[in-house]
């Protein structure tokens, strides 16, 4: 998928530098594209709720059941990230975005790595609610009321 993706937007740019109005059609419909994709999956998200963790970056979405994780930790740094320690018991799934392509995310797996980068403001929180829950899984019931 990212080789065509690629490929695309490689000959949309060889039109547009024709000077030709499809080849600028194209390139600004594939850049056009390209935004919205990535505004509609940025920032991150990492939610946790009764059944386990889910977590969505921009190239991959990945949920862990409660029973598969092992170890919640924080790295610390000058890219700091969240990682889920997880076994691949069943009831984990995953849904990569760019296909076969490995990325960051995507090499650590059965893991979740949040990367604080995507997370922005809310890594702290997300840090302490998972943790939280991870160590008090007596508290998880809350997790499925609503507070108003």
């Amino acid at each position: 998928m990212a080789i065509v993706v690629v490929l695309a937007a490689g000959f949309a740019v060889l039109m547009a530098t024709d000077g030709t109005g499809t080849g600028w059609a194209l390139a600004a419909g594939f850049l056009g594209w390209f935004l919205v994709v990535l505004l509609r999956l940025a920032p991150g998200t990492l939610v946790v709720t009764t059944s386990g963790i889910y977590h969505r970056s921009l190239v991959l979405e990945h949920f862990v059941p409660w029973n598969a994780v092992v170890d919640i930790l924080a790295r610390e740094g000058t890219d700091p990230w969240i990682t889920v320690k997880a076994l691949p018991l069943d009831g984990t799934r995953q849904r990569q975005h760019t296909g076969r392509l490995h990325t960051f995310e995507g090499q650590a797996l059965p893991f979740i790595v949040a990367r604080s980068s995507w997370l922005r403001a809310n890594t702290v929180p997300a840090y302490q609610a998972v943790k939280h829950y991870y160590d008090h899984p007596e508290q998880r019931a809350e997790l499925a009321t609503s507070r108003v």
